[in-house]
C-alpha cells in the first residue's frame, strides 16, 4: 500500500523551484494559501504551494511543496518517490535544475557574470562555464 512521505529540501526560492520544474517538462501550480493533494486511496491529504498533479507525469498521486519558515517540504506518494520511476519526476535531476536556476538569479542580478555553457557530466553531475567581464 502505497503513503505519502515527507521529504526536507534545501528548496528555498519558490521561483527558481517553478522554473526548475518547467525546466524538466512538468507544469507546476501554484497556490498561496496552499491546496490539499490529490493522494491514493484515502489517505489524509497533505498541504502544498507548489504541486505538480499526477495525470502530468503519471504518477500515483500529485507531488507537492509545502512552503515553511525554512524552505519547501515534499510530500510524495512512496511509489513515485522511493522507486524513482518516472523520467519526468526525478528528484536528484530536480535539485541538479534548482541549483542551476539559483545560479542563473544571481548571475541575472549581475553584469559581471554570463553563463556561458552547461553540460552533464559522465557521473551525472553538471558542469556549468561563467565568463567574467572585467571593466
Amino acid at each position: 500500500m502505497s503513503q505519502y512521505h515527507v521529504i526536507e529540501t534545501q528548496f528555498k526560492d519558490q521561483g527558481c523551484l517553478v522554473k526548475a520544474l518547467k525546466e524538466m517538462g512538468l507544469e507546476a501550480e501554484i497556490f498561496e494559501k496552499g491546496t490539499t493533494l490529490n493522494t491514493t486511496m484515502s489517505q489524509k491529504h497533505p498541504i502544498a504551494h507548489v504541486v505538480v498533479r499526477r495525470n502530468k507525469f503519471g504518477g500515483y498521486g500529485d507531488v507537492g511543496f509545502e512552503k515553511t519558515a525554512t524552505g519547501f517540504v515534499l510530500h510524495c506518494d512512496d511509489y513515485d518517490w522511493s522507486e524513482n520511476r518516472h523520467k519526468k519526476f526525478n528528484l536528484e535531476k530536480l535539485r541538479i535544475q534548482y541549483n542551476k536556476e539559483v545560479v542563473r538569479k544571481v548571475i541575472g542580478k549581475s553584469s559581471k557574470y554570463t553563463e556561458v555553457s552547461c553540460e552533464q557530466l559522465s557521473d551525472g553531475r553538471e558542469k556549468m562555464k561563467l565568463k567574467v567581464w572585467e571593466f
